[in-house]
């Protein structure tokens, strides 16, 4: 993909060729997009990729592919039959819960308001992932509807001993201010208030519906920054 769109608008034949072989000498034994289908055999012609390259990225790739079965049709592969039991199994949701933990990183802890006291508590949930279920999944996730009863604000009044409310502020795009008085009030009337900003995987293709807002694949974001207002709330 980084090769498809970053040099499609070369001219240059050889440049064309020089990248292929930087991508498949660097490990890339497969591209999902054209850019090999296009100019890797015209790459081998040329004398700028070798069939020895061709060679190692196929033994790699082949391999990997035998070794996980997905040339075994009689009978089939075995995790075709694996169902929840397997694939949403206790030791499956505690290995992602450990993960998660130790993917957390806490940037800043003002006035040492964390961990937060186990003293019953008003807690304001804010912001357009406060509530989120899909969106928190990313792409390439199969059908999960599990996560739809999972949001941080379902959960929140699932398990906690605490009073829980909740005010949008905005949506993802964010682009206007409209509910931010209401979320305001919300974390005023709290003594803790939570705000959930970010983006979110879905209609990347639909700039009017989330793709200011929204990091894929094939859409790369050109900054870091929150989308338009979320910042501000």
């Amino acid at each position: 993909r980084y090769i498809n769109e970053t040099f499609a608008e070369s001219n240059s034949s050889m440049r064309q060729y020089e990248e292929v072989k930087q991508a498949l000498v660097s490990g890339c034994d497969a591209e999902c997009g054209s850019w090999y289908a296009l100019y890797l055999e015209d790459a081998v012609n040329a004398g700028v990729v070798s069939e020895d390259d061709i060679d190692i990225a196929s033994k790699r790739l082949w391999s990997k592919t035998i070794e996980l079965g997905a040339l075994d049709y009689n009978p089939p592969p075995f995790y075709t039959t694996y169902g929840a039991d397997k694939i949403d199994s206790p030791e499956h949701r505690s290995l992602a819960l450990n993960a998660a933990e130790q993917g957390i990183v806490l940037l800043k802890n003002g006035g040492n308001i964390l961990p937060l006291s186990d003293a019953k508590k008003r807690i304001a949930l804010i912001g357009p992932h406060a509530n989120a279920t899909q969106d928190l999944i990313s792409i390439y996730r199969g059908e999960n509807l599990i996560v739809d009863s999972q949001s941080p604000y379902q959960q929140f009044v699932a398990y906690a001993q605490d009073e829980i409310t909740y005010a949008l502020g905005c949506d993802y795009l964010c682009n206007t201010t409209d509910g931010f008085d209401n979320a305001v009030a919300t974390a005023r009337d709290a003594d803790v208030a939570i705000v959930f900003l970010g983006l979110h995987p879905l209609h990347c293709w639909d700039e009017t519906n989330g793709g200011a807002a929204c990091e894929d694949e094939g859409f790369d974001r050109n900054t870091i920054d929150l989308p338009q207002n979320q910042t501000l709330l």
